[in-house]
């Protein structure tokens, strides 16, 4: 899906309600229907504060008032400007809200106002907002912060939909954000991620012919993106037929990250994986994942040198590698020497930045999945996420690449000049070893015989899913890596019931 600008949405809108056909009213109900049914199943029926604007933000937070009030929840509506001047559909809304507490704020009474409810909902400013909040009505989103349950309508107050950069004005501090259809850009960067909170996409049925005229760099990779591109396995198929994959890593004191990233690899489908490992590593190995085989280096305590890479389809290097001078030059073998579709990960990385070897890597069939401090390694420091996007999306046309930036919405840079975002994960993720499971995946998918742009962005989905089952099955705030290899299947086979209905 393509992700889209401040006017590319304002022009879906416009193309649903005249080829549905529907009126505006009828769109913004429907979009506030969606915006109860989170808040009611996050908050349940408790007391509400709308702050609206008199714009169509304005509006969503009106509709939204009346049918939390129909529900029995107790509401209190907060408008701020001049009602008489707001939006048509702002208008309709307000004559047909019940009968409720209102209040306006303007700027002679702006300095009073205090917050109440349990929950505040910011229906202030919505993607139309083009400059910073000024003047009095910056005051009033200063008080609007001082709430502890504020819940965003479409985008947080202040936040300007286009802009990466953090804002300079004051903006909302939403715990969440109940956003329309597709994320908008500037909530994609961990800059701006203190004003979203949790992000929630509400698909509010926006016509689906719509195209921009001139789409973007950036995509937005959805389960209907990732299904078809699943390779399936056939009834007459058997181990070989599922490719073969190579695992070189693992240390002393690191073969953890081999034993991830290898179980998941054979989690991820492969048919075969072969972990070449350190000498004292192989019995390790052999009993954490008796389903792999090994292939044992000459040294104890880390890898000096690569095993013949006949009979593979694809191969992870880095996982627990560690740096010695020995591992470095198998690196640097394996750049010369390697033709098979391969993923570089963690010290593999490192190597590289040490080597200053990345102009061996140019048009290879290569996978690097950096996390930011290893990505600065690789192409120098960068003060913003922003600034990193943007390298990374020229680095990976530069050298011909796909390029995977691990973090929120992890980010897949591919050669033809695109970027997709993705929309699976949680915080979950953020646990040791995570990266090793997502590197396996990854070259699970590329021995099984999909490209590296392909595998990259299924196994990037994929890996989120199964930290979005685990977080749904109660295991929030945070779990182990091995429990989320134990949840990949489970995802594979969500995302291939997607693809069979």
């Amino acid at each position: 899906m393509i992700l889209l600008r401040r006017q590319e949405i304002q022009e879906w809108d416009a193309y649903t309600i005249q080829n549905e056909p529907i009126p505006s009213l009828d769109l913004m109900e429907r979009a506030s229907a969606k915006c109860v049914e989170h808040l009611t199943r996050i908050y349940g029926k408790t007391s509400y504060e709308i702050v609206c604007g008199t714009g169509n933000n304005g509006g969503d937070g009106l509709a939204i008032a009346r049918m939390l009030h129909e529900l029995g929840c107790d509401v209190r509506v907060v408008i701020v400007g001049v009602a008489e001047q707001g939006s048509t559909d702002f208008q309709h809304n307000l004559a047909r809200l019940p009968d409720v507490d209102i209040r306006t704020i303007d700027e002679h009474n702006a300095s009073s106002y205090q917050c109440s409810g349990k929950v505040l909902i910011d229906a202030l400013f919505g993607t139309g907002l083009t400059r910073e909040i000024i003047g009095w009505r910056a005051g009033v989103v200063g008080q609007m912060n001082k709430h502890l349950n504020i819940v965003s309508i479409d985008i947080p107050s202040g936040l300007l939909a286009d802009e990466w950069n953090p804002q300079d004005g004051v903006v909302v501090v939403a715990q969440h954000t109940l956003t329309f259809q597709i994320p908008k850009m500037s909530m994609l960067v961990a800059e701006n991620g203190k004003h979203c909170g949790t992000i929630h996409v509400l698909d509010i049925g926006l016509n689906s012919g719509y195209t921009p005229h001139q789409p973007g760099a950036y995509r937005w990779t959805t389960t209907r993106d990732i299904s078809s591109l699943l390779p399936l396995r056939g009834t007459f198929s058997h181990k070989g037929t599922h490719g073969h994959l190579l695992v070189v890593a693992g240390s002393e004191g690191k073969m953890g990250a081999a034993i991830l990233a290898t179980e998941a690899a054979l989690q991820a489908g492969v048919g075969l994986a072969t972990a070449h490992v350190p000498r004292g590593g192989l019995s390790i190995m052999q009993t954490a994942v008796p389903s792999a085989m090994c292939e044992v280096d000459d040294h104890d305590v880390h890898v000096s040198r690569l095993p013949s890479l006949e009979g593979y389809q694809a191969l992870v290097a880095g996982p627990g590698l560690g740096t010695h001078t020995d591992t470095q030059n198998a690196i640097d073998k394996l750049l010369s020497e390697c033709d098979l579709p391969m993923v570089i990960d963690a010290d593999g990385l490192n190597c590289i930045a040490r080597l200053k070897a990345m102009d061996r890597l140019r048009n290879k069939s290569v996978v690097l999945t950096p996390h930011p401090k290893e990505f600065d390694r690789l192409f120098g420091t960068h003060k913003s996420e922003s600034h990193r996007i943007e390298t990374m999306n020229n680095q990976s046309v530069n050298y011909g690449i796909t390029i995977v930036l691990k973090g929120a919405f992890t980010r897949v840079a591919t050669p033809d000049g695109l970027v997709h975002f993705n929309s699976t994960g949680n915080p979950l993720l953020a646990t040791a070893g995570s990266g090793d499971v997502l590197a396996g995946m990854i070259g699970a998918l590329l021995a099984r015989g999909m490209n590296c742009e392909d595998a990259s962005r299924a196994a990037v989905f994929i890996h989120g899913a199964a930290a979005d089952y685990l977080a749904n099955a109660g295991h929030m705030p945070h779990c182990t890596s091995t429990r989320l290899i134990d949840a990949i299947p489970l995802a594979f086979g969500k995302i291939y019931s997607h693809f069979t209905q």
